[in-house]
């Protein structure tokens, strides 16, 4: 056989293979969750903000936040692929899921209305 009319036909199959690579990878890369726990509610208060390890599924994040929890006006968030960014580290996420209602947001994700 020549191997020039093979050529062609080995492009194709590489080419395949790494089409095929590339969405198994896309369907299989995960999430990660991180946890913010505010005491007494004061969103503003950066010194007393407590962070959560990294969590690779919402159930685990929030139950880090929701043990945190032991005042009413305690709150606590999960974030879903943040990333931290700009000059006064903000944190930007997918999706933030709050342990809180906000009155001026009422489809912004709760923990009692969030389905992962």
């Amino acid at each position: 056989m020549n191997n020039k009319t093979n050529t062609p036909r080995l492009l194709w199959h590489l080419s395949m293979m790494v089409f095929i690579l590339a969405i198994s990878s896309a369907c299989t890369s995960s999430s990660t969750w991180q946890g913010t726990y505010y005491p007494r509610g004061c969103l503003d208060c950066d010194d007393q903000q407590y962070f959560s390890p990294v969590f690779k599924s919402y159930k685990e994040c929030k139950s880090w936040a929701s043990g945190k929890i032991k005042l009413s006006q305690d709150k606590a968030t999960c974030g879903k692929n943040c990333s931290f960014e700009g000059k006064l580290d903000m944190s930007k996420c997918d999706v933030v899921v709050r342990s809180w209602k906000i009155p001026f947001l009422p489809d912004s994700p709760t923990f009692e209305s969030f389905m992962n």
